[in-house]
Order: C-alpha cells, then structure tokens, then sequence
C-alpha cells in the first residue's frame, strides 16, 4: 500500500485506536510540541509539513500565519476545524516558493521515512525555509519496546547522533536535543542555514 493510501484509510476509518492515539495528542502533547514549535520559530509565517488533524498548528495560537499541509485528504478535511489555511501534498515537493515561510515543522511524520527519503525531504523543506524542526521518536521511547498502538511498525526510533548527522547533510546550523516534557519519547532537530 502507498503512502499516500496508508494515510487516507487512517484518517478516513473511524477507530477506538485512532481515537485514542488522537486524544492523547490533542489533550497532551500537541501543547508540549507547540512550545518546541514557539522555541525556534523568528517570524510569523509557519508551515506544518504533514499536518494530520493541525492540533499543533491550533495550539500555536492566533499570532501566526499558520500553514498546513498534507498527503491525505481525510487529514485536511480533519483539520479544518482547526486551521483555515490548509493544501494537499506530498511533502517531497511542496507547492511554494522559494523562502516562503520563516519555520517548516513537523511531528509524526519523518520516522515513516529512510533516511535517504528523509534526506530529500529535508533539502525540500529548506528551500521553502531556511529553519527547519522536525519532532522524532527517540530511541529512549517505550514505544521502541512496546507499542500498544501498532500504527507505525517500520518507524524509525532516532538517536541523538543518528539524527543530527542527517540534519548535518543538509543544515550549517543543527541543533538536537531530547523533548525531556515528552517523557523523552521524542527528540527535537532543528536545522537551519
């Protein structure tokens, strides 16, 4: 199945698993990965890159211009609700321009990727923005051991070093660092210049 269609069918298919996997983002974490967001972001024109249901983009508040993008279409039709300004796409080519926003981010979404695919989609965001975030599970996370969701059974569980050497590729500037209010499930990589 592709991508494109692995995407359509979660978001298009009501289940007590995707509820409660979404639940659980909204009530918790979407704040924690809202205030990583608000850390790196200079400017007010930030585009999440594979928004699913926007709750980080909502959580961010009212004094961006807030962007969300994604693959599925039962994803931005989810997500209107809480972000007007919402486009399908793949994120291994975005339709902007050149420099168009001062921050791409993303969370649940890179981990679906090798690295070599990471690597070009990194390349591509840094041509719509030269800063970049991306939220990954860490290799620290429970879920590496035992995942009671089983919605991502190839994800890639990041190191520190395993991801600051891809953002290296790409980036002048790289910073990476355990999200510790995240229980260190995730880890934060930015890239910019």
């Amino acid at each position: 199945m592709s991508n494109e269609n692995l995407w359509e069918r979660y978001w298009r298919i009501f289940s007590l698993k995707r509820w409660l996997i979404e639940m659980i983002r909204e009530v918790y974490f979407a704040s924690i990965f809202s205030n990583c967001v608000k850390n790196f972001l200079k400017g007010g024109r930030v585009l999440e890159a594979g928004c699913g249901s926007a709750k980080i983009l909502e959580k961010l508040g009212k004094g961006y211009i807030r962007v969300g993008c994604d693959i599925s279409h039962n994803a931005v039709m989810s997500a209107r609700k809480r972000c007007k300004n919402l486009i399908i796409c793949d994120i291994k080519k975005l339709p902007f321009r050149d420099d168009s926003f001062d921050l791409i981010f993303n969370q649940g979404v890179m981990e679906h990727f090798d690295d070599a695919e990471t690597i070009n989609i990194l390349t591509e965001f840094k041509r719509v923005s030269k800063n970049v975030l991306i939220i990954v599970p860490a290799n620290t996370s429970v879920f590496r051991i035992y995942n009671p969701f089983d919605d991502a059974p190839d994800a890639t569980f990041f190191t520190p070093n395993h991801l600051r050497t891809i953002l290296k590729k790409i980036f002048k500037i790289v910073k990476v660092n355990y999200i510790s209010e995240s229980f260190f499930i995730s880890i934060a990589g930015y890239g910019s210049g």
